[in-house]
């Protein structure tokens, strides 16, 4: 047999790659390779493209031993090709001190079925010798399917030598157990969630290779939709960075051309026709079971075909990563699935509707609403989108999922809700839930003039009672948070008349909502007494999601007026019920954790307000990464005021700021601005506080619920007060007391001076 120096070997293939301008230094993951030893494996398993090489090029640059690289090609899953170029990585590496020639005359000779093993004889047994380290590296080793090589890699494992490490960089499970390497410790992976950039790396990344300065919103959005895909980064077109296109259409961007072809080349083309299938026909779904899959194939394939096909997504690194907390799902990589979705309607033009409505109905006979939604808003039928809003609006108001059906609403398109009299009855709900009034009362105009239409008199008829005691109910709600107590008890009574007898969630709610109405309005011993009447109606048609609303109302206005300790035996109680629940309503329950800390916050008890605040996080996964709530981060700054740390309680009242302003709620905004007052004022400092009460008039406080009006005044008094005792003017400190003793009858009416004054 010739020696390897003879043979048509492509040197290039042996070279350690360079590291280009705008490589980020990995410190953590370096630091963890410099901690590993030689006898050890290493695997670097993660899709294309997520800086595998890059990582263990920069490692090996960095060491003073031997290091034998082989880029692997498709060509090499042979063994005589792969035995060749292992031979001459090898010699490269090993040649300035003649070892490399003692591998050339072990194989020389042997016949072509054996070479490989007597070349992986002699590695082992040359790297046992104590003068000889070598670090392997077998780069792109997903191309290596041949069982003969595979078998020889796994003799090398059984054997590894102490002298040798080997690094395996592929983007696919290798064809062979590990599980002795782990079993020994002596197996180090690497793989995709810790490859990812995080942010700070995701910000030098694109800093140093587009040289041009980048607006803090457009590198949080090309983190979000990247997930720290390096090469997701380089190919990003730069309209991602300065505008945020719609939902699905990137590959209308200038440049993203590059994307789809990468993708479509690199990832999806070297997949099986059956594979490739399956990949475009599930991008509809953001995440998928093997439940799910086998309902959107129509039953044409098994459930353990759907899982099987899964699991190969998975060992392929076909960017699809799990489904946090939900064992079984998995969803795509941002990108790729839009590549995928965008080649889906191209392809399968006339299956990919029918897709759509098949995911839907299976959302919807697992109660997932809001998932139910998203996959009828891609057909992008009007029809079939009303018609399926409509169905989900009514199912909630029976079943009593109110939560949901108002999170969805509030991301509907008007001109989609302008269309049924029902779709702006849910929405006008939800305005009211938020404190818009003025807004509420304009889509529940609208919503009773399309009730009288042909067609909308035609939407409503089979569920008329509902609909018609609804609109009394909210009707009643918005004259009594403007302090017409009389008319709103008379039209509340007209709802119950009206609702259905049976329907205990819908008669139950309207007087959850009446107390609601009557705590904003100020009347605070009527609203308690009103809780606790639709809590006892809730208790006995078990309508647990009245009764956990109704407690956890009720401990809110406990905790407004000052009477913590039964603010936290009804949170309590509530906390109690969820074990009979089976995980059902679980945003609600985070917000129960969040009021216990809001009431430990207000005792002083900052240890257990922070208990109960990670409490609150854990509890559900929507906010555990990060809070979305206004309350949450009022909650924040709160917290860091009480423990004298300005700076954090500031930054978490912009979050706030920014989250009200995305929310477009009046009750989010006017929280946000007289907490920052609050604490400002507690400090001594009165300068936004000043800036704030000349921008207001009487006119425009008198149209906040009165609680708010309340406070905004007590605010107004205490502003007074903080710049008589600065100024030594005894004229404010005087304007100050008369505001107080003006505010009392009404302070004493709604039982708000416990706390405040």
């Amino acid at each position: 047999m010739p020696k390897a120096d003879d043979l048509p070997i492509l040197r290039t293939k042996l070279l350690i790659p360079e590291l280009q301008y705008n490589y980020v230094p990995r410190e953590a993951l370096l630091n963890a390779l410099n901690e590993r030893n030689f006898g050890d494996v290493i695997l670097i398993c993660g899709p294309a493209g997520y800086g595998k090489t890059i990582l263990a090029a920069e490692w090996t640059r960095m060491q003073s031993t031997s290091a034998a690289w082989l880029s692997l090609e498709d060509s090499d899953n042979d063994g005589d090709s792969f035995t060749r170029y292992l031979a001459a990585a090898l010699e490269q590496t090993l040649k300035d001190d003649q070892l490399g020639v003692q591998i050339q005359n072990e194989i020389t000779g042997n016949n072509p079925g054996n070479t490989l093993h007597a070349l992986m004889v002699q590695l082992i047994n040359l790297t046992t010798q104590d003068d000889v380290r070598v670090t392997l590296v077998l780069d792109n080793f997903q191309f290596i399917t041949q069982e003969r090589i595979l078998a020889e890699i796994d003799f090398l494992l059984n054997h590894l030598p102490p002298h040798l490490r080997l690094f395996l960089l592929t983007r696919k499970e290798p064809a062979f157990s590990l599980s002795r390497m782990r079993a020994r410790a002596r197996l180090m992976e690497i793989r995709t969630e810790q490859l990812a950039f995080n942010f700070s790396e995701t910000s030098q990344f694109l800093r140093v290779s587009l040289q041009r300065k980048i607006s803090d919103e457009g590198l949080l959005f090309a983190y979000q939709k990247t997930e720290g895909w390096v090469l997701g980064l380089q190919l990003l077109p730069i309209e991602y960075l300065t505008k945020k296109p719609e939902d699905g259409k990137l590959v209308q961007l200038h440049n993203a051309q590059v994307l789809r072809a990468y993708f479509l080349d690199e990832v999806i083309r070297p997949e099986s026709p059956e594979v490739q299938e399956f990949l475009f026909k599930t991008s509809i779904l953001d995440k998928m079971n093997a439940e799910l899959c086998e309902a959107l194939f129509a039953e044409s394939y098994s459930y353990g075909w759907c899982r099987e096909m899964l699991q190969i997504l998975q060992d392929h690194n076909l960017f699809t990563f799990p489904v946090d907390e939900q064992p079984g799902w998995l969803r795509y990589h941002p990108l790729f699935g839009e590549i995928l979705r965008s080649e889906l309607f191209s392809r399968y033009p006339m299956e990919s509707k029918e897709l759509l409505v098949r995911a839907s109905a299976w959302f919807m006979r697992q109660n997932m609403l809001e998932e139910s939604v998203q996959q009828i808003l891609r057909t992008e039928d009007s029809e079939l989108i009303i018609a399926h809003l409509e169905d989900i609006t009514i199912q909630s108001l029976q079943d009593g999922r109110v939560l949901d059906l108002m999170h969805i609403i509030r991301n509907i398109d008007e001109a989609t809700i302008s269309a049924s009299p029902i779709l702006c009855l849910a929405y006008a709900w939800d305005l009211l839930a938020n404190y818009d009034f003025e807004t509420c009362e304009l889509w529940m105009e609208k919503a009773i003039v399309l009730s009288h239409t042909p067609e909308g008199e035609a939407k409503v008829a089979p569920y008329k009672q509902i609909y018609d005691g609804i609109i009394k109910m909210m009707q009643a709600i918005l004259l009594s948070s403007r302090g017409k107590a009389e008319q709103a008890d008379g039209l509340i009574q007209e709802a119950l008349d009206i609702l259905p007898q049976d329907n205990y969630f819908s008669r139950s709610f309207a007087m959850l909502h009446h107390a609601v109405a009557h705590a904003v309005g100020g009347r605070t011993e009527e609203a308690i007494a009103l809780y606790r009447r639709a809590i006892q109606i809730a208790q006995l048609s078990e309508q647990w999601f009245v009764q956990l609303m109704g407690r956890y109302q009720l401990a809110r206005t406990y905790e407004r007026i000052g009477r913590f300790n039964e603010a936290e035996i009804e949170l309590m109680r509530s906390m109690a019920i969820f074990s009979r629940l089976k995980g059902k309503y679980t945003n609600l329950e985070c917000y129960l954790y969040k009021e216990l800390a809001a009431i430990h916050i207000a005792r002083n008890e900052l240890e257990d307000a922070w208990e109960d605040f990670q409490n609150y996080l854990d509890a559900s996964p929507v906010v555990k990464s990060s809070p979305d709530d206004v309350s949450a981060h009022i909650f924040l700054a709160q917290f860091h005021h009480a423990n004298q740390d300005p700076g954090s309680a500031k930054f978490e009242l912009n979050l706030a700021q920014q989250l009200s302003g995305m929310t477009e709620s009046l009750q989010d905004d006017v929280d946000v601005q007289l907490a920052g007052l609050e604490m400002e004022l507690q400090r001594n400092v009165t300068e936004n506080a000043e800036r704030w009460f000349r921008r207001q008039n009487e006119e425009k406080l008198e149209t906040l619920p009165i609680i708010y009006r309340m406070r905004a005044r007590l605010l107004h008094a205490r502003l007074l007060l903080t710049q008589g005792r600065r100024d030594k003017d005894m004229e404010k400190i005087a304007q100050s007391r008369g505001e107080l003793e003006e505010l009392l009858p009404n302070l004493q009416k709604i039982q708000y001076m416990a706390l405040q004054i």
